[in-house]
């Protein structure tokens, strides 16, 4: 395979991080009261299924790198974020707990596969000598989400939903 600039992986691979890290999994938490109001849930409730992404993200880590070697880094990280894209949908079409849980557990199972898939992706592409800077410019992109995330709080607190009708 031909190496990449690491840079330009770096970059990418930060954006990635960012979606599947700070928007997907972490913005879920800011919008918990306008949710929890909207839908009628109680405490105890809201907790389970603001849980449900670390669990699935935990139990999903366990598997990512034999999925990741089965389907291949790129296979994977497209995978990834059609999870996040899923779950960011189905929360924001949240009807009830369940649609709710569901969207919240495919967030954490983005997350889970996102870092292995982008790891081994990075070993076959950039150059070995900078590996390490290519990883601490990726796993920035986890601040970066979580900082966009309160400005899009900010914007949408009133319409979590794609669209009110409910």
């Amino acid at each position: 395979m031909t190496q990449i600039s690491g840079m330009r992986f770096a970059t990418v691979g930060a954006i990635l991080i960012a979606i599947s890290f700070g928007l997907a999994r972490f913005a879920f938490g800011l919008f918990v009261p306008q949710i929890r109001d909207a839908l009628g849930l109680s405490a105890n409730l809201i907790g389970i299924i603001a849980a449900l992404p670390l669990i699935s993200f935990v139990i999903v880590s366990l598997v990512a790198p034999l999925i990741t070697k089965y389907f291949g880094a790129r296979n994977t990280t497209v995978l990834s974020a059609a999870f996040a894209a899923f779950g960011l949908v189905l929360i924001s079409q949240a009807i009830g707990p369940i649609s709710l849980g569901l969207g919240a557990l495919a967030c954490g199972i983005s997350t889970g596969l996102m870092m292995p898939a982008l790891t081994s992706a990075m070993q076959a592409l950039v150059d070995r000598s900078i590996h390490g800077r290519v990883s601490s410019v990726m796993n920035a992109g986890t601040s970066i989400g979580v900082a966009l995330s309160g400005p899009a709080v900010l914007f949408f607190m009133n319409s979590w939903r794609l669209h009110s009708r409910y």
